[in-house]
């Protein structure tokens, strides 16, 4: 179980993207030098970087060091940032680590993870692909041992999975339970907490018997339409709200004003779920000082609140 606050604040940042565009991370306006002059890492006690995928370690340069070479692991995705003015060229694994280093500066508190994307349907399912008996399990052991090695050596506590089509859809339940499984055992074996969440939008293909045992939190994306009623035999401790101060910008929604302000996040969980910990989807935007405006007011509403 979490060893977090019995209240806690998280946000997500989406390491793949610029704003405003064109500029890069040492730029003075930038979203990523916002939040160091905003002390917005201060507001959040788990940051989530996004997003990690599932790879072959025998692809990575650093293959040898790994574990196990030869089954997968997982990684920051692969971006490049180009400074429109200067041409210098960042990799999103600079990124992570400017990000790391930045958080960990200003909030010694911090814990920071890596959440893996929904989009790539296939992302679980390959470690298992055309094995059976023993050799499943063994593969989910070489992918935990691999994971583990990575956060270790990227400055990473916590590994979360962004369950949402098309990786909720085509996972299987069995595939689910050896990945889940594996990761958490070898977590909980950990003499340093390791966090194992889940950030769902939906409840495919989930077991409920290995959520209980093996993670620390459900970030329920309330926003884009995820209910607890749909997660039957799920421990309702687990949950926790997802917020989203991102614009939805599909609805043609000003970019003055997000989804939800704080207020009404904070409103919501209070008037209807009570649950203790709020995440926060995201404050690297287009729209960064606002999002990062309503982190740190949603910080104060939970730290100085109710829930």
């Amino acid at each position: 179980m979490s060893s977090f606050p019995i209240k806690t604040v998280n946000a997500w940042i989406l390491l793949s993207e610029d704003d405003p565009a064109g500029t890069t991370y040492p730029d003075s306006n930038s979203a990523y030098q916002a939040l160091i002059t905003n002390k917005t890492y201060l507001s959040m006690d788990m940051i989530f970087l996004c997003f990690g995928e599932i790879v072959q370690a025998s692809t990575l340069p650093d293959a040898n060091m790994y574990p196990y070479p030869g089954a997968y692991t997982l990684v920051i995705q692969s971006a490049n940032h180009v400074d429109s003015t200067t041409g210098n060229t960042y990799t999103n694994q600079q990124y992570m680590k400017f990000v790391i280093d930045e958080a960990n500066s200003q909030n010694s508190n911090i814990k920071i993870a890596i959440t893996l994307d929904f989009g790539n349907s296939g992302a679980i399912n390959q470690i298992f692909d055309g094995l059976s008996g023993d050799e499943i399990t063994t593969a989910a052991d070489q992918f935990a041992a691999n994971l583990l090695f990575y956060m270790q050596g990227s400055g990473l506590i916590g590994f979360d999975i962004d369950w949402e089509p098309s990786l909720s859809s085509e996972t299987t339940t069995s595939n689910f339970i050896a990945f889940i499984t594996a990761i958490g055992t070898l977590f909980q074996k950990q003499a340093t907490k390791y966090y194992l969440t889940m950030s769902p939008s939906e409840a495919g293909n989930l077991d409920p018997s290995t959520v209980n045992s093996y993670v620390d939190f459900l970030n329920l994306q309330l926003y884009g339409g995820a209910n607890p009623n749909d997660f039957p035999n799920i421990n309702q401790n687990l949950f926790a709200y997802g917020a989203k101060f991102e614009c939805d910008f599909s609805n043609g929604q000003s970019n003055q004003t997000g989804k939800q302000t704080a207020q009404e996040a904070f409103n919501d969980n209070l008037n209807n779920y009570k649950y203790a910990i709020m995440t926060n989807w995201r404050i690297n935007s287009s729209n960064f000082q606002y999002e990062q405006s309503q982190q740190a007011a949603l910080f104060a509403m939970v730290l100085n609140g109710n829930l």
